[in-house]
């Protein structure tokens, strides 16, 4: 949830989900998000990446996406949680008491093993998940572990669990001042297509007792125009040239 203060609203991020082909690549993910205005007016929209969605002179497009995971660490003879919290592929929790330093070294929805042996990840489809996982104490590494959802990491008197994963998207968002030069000058375009294709120039000429004629398009049917139309009063030679 965030709240805009200058343009008095907030925007709140109610669900995000992926879709996908039939090899695993993601085809499109979708975020779901309401506003909430300061008049208590409430919208409620669904956006994509080719579909941002445009509210109080911002847009707000679908910048990127990944998974965040919910890391618990319980003491090991009483089941008390000491700790938890969401973190990153690739980021680091430190835990004071043991001088622990937990590190994801990767979370793999779809896992599948590499050709030299380390875990790499087939899809972002939730098929077989797995965590990659070292433990440092004191800046040394202790342990390597690769765990399923909700299995244990027995370390002295921790046990170390990863629950489960949330995709997590992120949002660009942008001011729509400069919507308005850019619809002007993508009109201005249109216009000079248009322009350019359906008022084309075109030339009648008197030379040396000739008629000359000149179109960028249709240049014999022009020809054959003025030629009729000549051909009805006298008999001048008309050439195209």
């Amino acid at each position: 949830q965030h709240r805009f203060e200058k343009q008095g609203f907030t925007l709140t991020l109610d669900d995000f989900h992926m879709t996908f082909e039939p090899n695993g690549a993601v085809k499109q993910y979708y975020s779901d998000v309401t506003v909430v205005d300061d008049d208590g007016t409430t919208l409620s929209e669904t956006m994509w990446v080719n579909k941002p969605f445009h509210h109080n002179g911002l847009g707000f497009y679908q910048a990127n996406y990944g998974w965040t995971s919910h890391l618990q660490i319980s003491d090991s003879e009483s089941g008390e949680v000491v700790a938890e919290g969401l973190i990153r592929s690739g980021k680091t929790y430190f835990h004071q008491p043991n001088h622990l330093t937990i590190y994801l070294y990767g979370y793999y929805p779809e896992l599948g093993i590499g050709h030299d042996q380390q875990p790499v990840k087939l899809s972002d489809r939730e098929i077989d998940p797995y965590y990659a996982v070292v433990l440092y104490e004191f800046g040394q590494p202790v342990g390597s572990y690769i765990l399923a959802p909700n299995q244990h990491i027995s370390y002295e008197n921790l046990l170390i669990t990863f629950t489960h994963s949330i995709a997590y998207t992120g949002l660009l968002v942008r001011s729509d001042l400069s919507y308005p030069i850019v619809l002007v000058s993508f009109i201005t375009i249109i216009l000079g297509l248009f322009v350019s294709f359906y008022l084309y120039p075109r030339f009648v000429t008197y030379k040396d007792g000739r008629i000359i004629t000149s179109s960028r398009r249709n240049e014999w049917i022009f020809h054959r125009t003025i030629t009729t139309a000549l051909a009805k009063k006298d008999n001048t030679y008309v050439s195209n040239d």
